[in-house]
């Protein structure tokens, strides 16, 4: 519904003027998510490791 639409658009910017209020208090000058990085571990035949 209409007002519900509205709803979730304020609350997008209300979080992204937060989010750029940290960002300044942090002394960034531009929001940028964090990079993921992952850890995989391959064993072979003769490896205990678990199997992910």
């Amino acid at each position: 519904t209409w007002p519900s639409h509205c709803c979730i658009i304020v609350r997008s910017l209300l979080l992204g003027l937060v989010m750029q209020g940290v960002a300044k208090l942090a002394g960034n000058k531009s929001m940028v998510l964090p990079t993921p990085t992952f850890n995989v571990v391959n064993g072979g035949t003769g490896n205990k490791l678990a199997k992910q």
